[in-house]
């Protein structure tokens, strides 16, 4: 088994888990939660023409094969998908991030590895001709262990161009791999994604797939046989720590979930129009034992934004959310909100980001930034 192919060697570190999601979905032409099985149709060559209802959201994206000979045009992708791995697991264990050029090229070698086994198949998105988004998934064997299907499919890849998240584009290939997967009759599929990676976690389990495994990953080398335990050191005591010199413990924490800004009682047709029609953010529907308590929830890439009613109100005019921004989209957002009465102030203190100030209808500071 190959090492994984964004993370080159490092200083040690504790290493992190890594969780495996599994799933299966219904016989072909049956419902289930990751979109319904059409029949009489090439489930890799679909045409989108609207998006979700009443969003827009992948509205005008062409799904199809990754021809042969394509297989660079993956590349932007798959880096982007890297840059996103190393923003939310910088090591991984004692490999740190690979050089770009190197990630690719690896990952490049596993792909063509890939395509020369029975079943493996790569969908790619396309809007306006370019790439927005890929899956690339390959098939082997069941489970031993456990009664499942004779064929078990592996999500090797889903990866969706940064400036394209968030509008269901990742949801619209899912589906097209479970189309293709239930048409060549295999009914199971398997995830594997960075203990961090919470925003995957919850994509993939909110279209039915379970944690299933964990995985740890570390060096190999200096430990004793794997069936007989390591000889047991000489007992001696320990000796006297001075006093700030004991190690740091183990970090628990794994990443940042959401974040809440507080909004006064009713605002939420102002939040939809601010932070989504305005900011482009989509809207998540909340749990509903929540729904009473007002505000409104948008997804912010991996993580999510929470707009919380608070009676008495304050607005944070210091305290504020920082929004990353795709480079090409600055600009517009910025004209966009000033052209909508929002206050719009430039801040050039910060080395290699281009950002402003901004405030919600309610007052709130807000930064929008971008990499320049």
């Amino acid at each position: 088994m190959l090492g994984p192919p964004g993370w080159g060697l490092g200083v040690p570190l504790r290493p992190p888990r890594v969780v495996v999601l599994l799933g299966s979905y219904p016989e072909p032409g049956r419902r289930n939660t990751l979109g319904s099985v059409g029949s009489g149709c090439d489930p890799l060559r679909s045409r989108v023409v609207s998006g979700k209802a009443g969003s827009g959201r992948g509205a005008g994206v062409a799904l199809r094969e990754l021809a042969a000979g394509e297989l660079d045009l993956l590349a932007p992708l798959w880096i982007a998908l890297q840059e996103h791995h190393a923003r939310i697991t910088p090591s991984l264990a004692h490999a740190t991030k690979r050089d770009a050029a190197d990630s690719w090229r690896r990952r490049r070698r596993k792909y063509e590895r890939w395509l020369d086994e029975p079943g493996a198949f790569a969908a790619v998105a396309e809007r306006d001709g370019d790439l927005v988004g890929y899956a690339f998934v390959t098939v082997g064997p069941g489970f031993a262990s456990w009664a499942s299907g004779e064929q078990l499919a592996e999500l090797q890849t889903l990866s969706v161009a940064p400036e394209a998240r968030g509008e269901r584009i990742g949801t619209l290939l899912l589906e097209l791999v479970v189309r293709r997967l239930a048409a060549a009759g295999v009914e199971e599929l398997k995830v594997t994604s960075t203990v961090a990676n919470e925003g995957a976690h919850r994509f993939y389990e909110r279209r039915g797939l379970e944690r299933a495994f964990v995985v740890f990953f570390g060096r190999a080398a200096g430990t004793g046989p794997a069936d007989e335990p390591a000889p047991e050191a000489p007992r001696t005591e320990p000796a006297p720590k001075a006093p700030g010199t004991e190690p740091a413990r183990p970090a628990h924490v794994v990443g940042l979930d959401h974040v809440l800004v507080a909004a006064p009682a009713g605002s939420e047709p102002e939040a939809r129009r601010f932070y989504g029609e305005l900011l482009g953010l989509p809207e998540i529907p909340r749990p509903a034992p929540l729904r009473a308590r007002g505000g409104a929830w948008f997804a912010l890439g991996a993580q999510q934004l929470h707009i919380g009613e608070q009676e008495p109100f304050v607005p944070a005019r210091k305290a504020h959310p920082a929004v990353l921004v795709a480079a090409a989209g600055l600009n517009e957002l910025a004209d966009r909100l000033a052209s909508a009465g929002a206050r719009v102030q430039w801040d050039t203190r910060l080395p290699g980001r281009r950002r402003f100030y901004t405030e919600d209808p309610w007052g709130n500071r807000l930064e929008l930034l971008a990499e320049e």
